[in-house]
C-alpha cells in the first residue's frame, strides 16, 4: 500500500500576496496534507507577486492554441518553473487554478492534480456582465473563453481533477474538496454594534454587485425594520464601494485581521451573491464564527445542500428573510449553532483526508492510501435512491443504528417523482447529520454511485440501495477487516434475501477463479476510496445492462485487487415480485459475461464463460423437472 505520509507534494500557484482566495486555497491545502502527513512545499510562480508578461515562445503558443494552457501563464516563465519543480522532487504536484498549469510542468511528478479552485470561465463571464468598463469586459470574455477551452480538454486528460465548489466539481467532472477551516473560530463575547454585516474582498466584481443589490434593497429592509444598520468589510474598496457606504449610512471597516472580531460586531451576516463561482469561504467563516446567515442560491450551490443557512431566492424573500432574523433571536442562535457544528464536522482537515489521501497516494506502489493514523477508517455511507421512497427510511435507520457509527450519510435522490423527496425532508429534520442532494434529471444507477463517491469524504465507502437493510454490525466488521489486512482493497459479506422471497446466499472465501465465472460480491460491500480513484469508477456503459459491480471488482482483481470475506454480518437484499435491474434473461446476461471477458480477457477467460453457461443450463434444467 501505499503511503501518503511518505510523500512530497509540492503546491504550485501564481503567489500573488493581493489574492486572498488563491491564499486561503493554498492554505487549506497545506492543512489537508498535513493531516495526511505528507511532506508539503509550496512554489509561487510570480516573480516578486507581480504579472510580468514576456514574449512567449513556440510551446506556449502551441499550448495556447491546442487549449492546453490559459492566457495567465503568458506572465511566468515555464522554463524557470520547470527547473524549481524538478529540484523539490515532489511524487505529486497540485496546480492551483489553471492559471498555474501548463504542459510543460506535467510529468515531472509522479501524479500530477489540477485544481481547478472554481469554474473561473464561468467566473470571467459573470464578471463581463457586472462590470461597466468597456475593455474590462472585453477582458473578462476573451478570459472566459481561455478557460473554457482548457476546462473542456483538461476533462478529457490523464490529470487527477478537484474543484472547491460541489456545483463547480459537478461540472468540470472534478473531485470535490472544499476549503477547510483549521479550527472553530473564537467567538467574541462582545455585543453587536450593527444589525448586519456583508465582508470579502471588496474589489471583488460579484463582491461589488452583492453591494449594489444590497443598496437596491434597503429602502424595503428599512422600511420593513426601521433603524437597521449594516458594517461592510474588506480590503481594496473600490471608490463606488465607498460611494454606497457612504450614501446608505453604512459604515465601513478596511483591512481587518481577526475574522472573528469583526463577525462579532454584527448579529446576522448578509450574502446576497448572484454572480458567483466556486465556494464562499466567507460563509464558513461566518459560520464558525458563530453567525446566521442569510445567503442566496447560487451562493448554497458551492456548499453542501443541507447548509445551515436561510436561503433567498428572490429580493422579496431576502428583505424578509434578513427582517425576521433580526427580530427572531432564539431562531438567529439556532441557525448559529448549527452553521458552526455543520462547518466543525464537514469542512474540517480531518473531514476531508480520505479524499486527499486517495488523491495523494503514490501510483507505483499499485494501490493506495492507509488507513488513518487514529486506527480508524472515516466511513461514507452513499444512498443512491430513485422511486424508492416508501423505503430509504428504512435503509437509512439500517444505517443510523449500526454499531460502529457512520461518519458520513450521504443520500442522493436521482431525480425521483414518487415521495422521496417528502421522506428525505423528514429524515434530515429528525437527523440533521444526514446530506441529502438531489437532482433533475435522473441520471442512472452508475452515474449516481461514480458521484456519491466524489462528493463524500470517507476513506472506505458503502454504497446501500434505498430499498436494502444492513446488518447492526455491517460496518464495525468490515471495517476491522480492512484495518487487519491494509492490503485488501474490499471487504464483502453473505446477503439474507427477503421480500417476494426470503432465502440466505452464502458468499464464498476470496477466490478470484470463481470470480471470474459469477459475481458473489454484492454492490454494498465495503471498498477502499483509493480503489475507486485507481480505477476510474464504475463503468458507466454498465448502466442499462447492470452487473456494474461484477465487472469493477474484476477491474480490480486486474490491477492486483483483493477482497476479504466477513462473517457474522450481512445485507439484508429485498427482493422484488418483479425483479430488480440485475434480473435479466440468459440472453442479457450471457452478453454481460462475454462483454467482461472482452474487457478484461488478461483476467477472465472464455473457459470462464463457458463454465457459467454450462451451470447456468443445468441449473435451470434442474429448476424445470422441480417445476413439474
Amino acid at each position: 500500500m501505499a503511503d501518503p505520509g511518505g510523500c512530497r507534494v509540492t503546491l504550485v500557484h501564481l503567489g500573488r500576496p493581493r489574492n486572498l482566495s488563491e491564499r486561503r486555497r493554498v492554505e487549506a491545502w497545506s492543512l489537508l496534507l498535513r493531516e495526511c502527513g505528507a511532506t508539503t512545499s509550496v512554489q509561487p510562480l510570480l516573480r516578486g507577486g507581480r504579472w510580468r508578461p514576456g514574449v512567449p515562445g513556440r510551446a506556449e503558443i502551441h499550448a495556447l492554441l491546442r487549449r492546453q494552457a490559459v492566457l495567465e501563464t503568458l506572465a511566468w516563465d515555464v522554463a524557470s518553473a520547470r527547473r524549481a519543480l524538478r529540484a523539490s522532487r515532489p511524487d505529486v504536484a497540485i496546480f492551483v487554478t489553471a492559471r498555474a498549469c501548463h504542459p510543460g510542468l506535467l510529468g515531472i511528478a509522479s501524479r500530477d492534480v489540477l485544481d481547478f479552485v472554481d469554474a473561473i470561465s464561468r467566473s470571467y463571464l459573470d464578471r463581463a456582465k457586472v462590470t461597466s468598463n468597456p475593455v474590462r469586459k472585453l477582458v473578462f470574455r476573451l478570459l472566459g473563453w481561455s478557460h473554457g477551452g482548457f476546462e473542456h480538454q483538461a476533462r478529457k486528460s490523464r490529470l487527477g481533477r478537484v474543484a472547491a465548489g460541489r456545483r463547480d466539481a459537478q461540472l468540470l467532472d472534478a473531485t470535490w474538496i472544499p476549503i477547510v477551516i483549521e479550527a472553530p473560530i473564537p467567538v467574541h463575547d462582545s455585543d453587536p454594534d450593527h444589525d448586519l454585516i456583508f465582508f470579502g474582498s471588496l474589489g471583488y466584481p460579484p463582491n461589488v454587485a452583492a453591494i449594489r443589490r444590497l443598496a437596491r434593497l434597503w429602502p424595503a429592509l428599512q422600511a420593513r425594520r426601521p433603524g437597521a444598520s449594516l458594517l461592510i468589510a474588506g480590503a481594496t474598496a473600490p471608490p463606488e464601494v465607498r460611494r454606497l457606504v457612504t450614501a446608505n449610512g453604512w459604515d465601513l471597516q478596511e483591512n481587518y485581521a481577526d475574522v472573528g472580531a469583526v463577525c462579532a460586531r454584527a448579529r446576522l451576516a448578509v450574502v446576497p451573491l448572484i454572480h458567483v463561482a466556486g465556494i464562499q469561504t466567507k460563509v464558513l467563516e461566518a459560520a464558525a464564527a458563530g453567525l446566521a446567515q442569510v445567503i442566496s442560491p447560487m451562493v448554497l450551490s458551492g456548499l453542501t445542500p443541507d447548509f445551515p443557512a436561510v436561503v433567498a431566492r428572490t429580493d422579496g424573500e431576502f428583505v424578509e428573510s434578513v427582517a425576521h432574523l433580526l427580530d427572531d433571536a432564539a431562531e438567529r442562535r439556532r441557525i448559529a449553532e448549527a452553521a458552526r457544528c455543520h462547518v466543525s464536522q464537514r469542512y474540517s482537515a480531518l473531514a476531508w483526508a480520505g479524499a486527499v489521501r486517495g488523491l495523494i497516494s503514490k501510483p507505483d506502489q499499485g494501490s493506495e492510501s492507509q488507513p488513518p493514523r487514529q486506527g480508524r477508517l472515516r466511513i461514507s455511507v452513499i444512498i443512491p435512491c430513485h422511486n424508492y421512497g416508501r423505503y430509504l427510511a428504512q435503509s437509512v435507520e439500517s444505517v443510523l443504528r449500526q454499531t460502529r457509527p457512520s461518519d458520513q450519510i450521504l443520500i442522493i435522490d436521482d431525480g425521483s417523482n414518487d415521495e422521496t423527496p417528502q421522506v428525505v425532508q423528514r429524515l434530515q429534520a429528525a437527523h440533521p447529520e444526514l446530506v441529502a442532494e438531489r437532482r433533475m434529471p435522473a441520471r442512472g444507477t452508475v452515474v449516481t454511485m461514480n458521484d456519491g463517491v466524489k462528493w463524500s469524504s470517507g476513506d472506505a465507502i458503502v454504497e446501500l440501495s434505498a430499498d436494502d437493510v444492513l446488518s447492526d454490525r455491517f460496518l464495525e466488521l468490515t471495517e476491522r477487516a480492512l484495518l487487519a489486512d491494509p492490503e485488501a482493497d474490499f471487504a464483502y459479506t453473505s446477503m439474507r434475501c427477503f421480500g417476494a422471497t426470503d432465502d440466505w446466499i452464502q458468499a464464498p472465501e476470496w477466490n478470484p477463479r470463481t470470480l471470474c465465472q459469477e459475481n458473489y460480491v454484492h454492490g454494498t460491500s465495503m471498498f477502499r476510496r483509493s480503489l475507486h480513484e485507481r480505477l476510474g469508477g464504475f463503468r458507466v456503459d454498465f448502466n442499462r445492462l447492470g452487473y456494474e459491480d461484477w465487472e469493477f471488482w474484476l477491474h480490480a482483481l486486474e490491477r492486483g485487487g483483493r477482497g476479504l470475506l466477513v462473517k457474522d454480518c450481512w445485507l439484508n437484499y429485498r427482493r422484488h415480485p418483479h425483479g430488480s435491474r440485475n434480473t435479466r434473461p440468459p440472453g442479457t446476461v450471457l452478453w454481460v459475461h462475454l462483454k467482461v471477458w472482452r474487457l478484461h480477457r488478461g483476467t477472465v477467460h472464455l473457459s470462464d464463460v463457458a463454465l457459467w453457461a454450462t451451470r447456468a443450463v443445468m441449473r435451470r434444467g434442474l429448476s424445470g423437472r422441480r417445476v413439474k
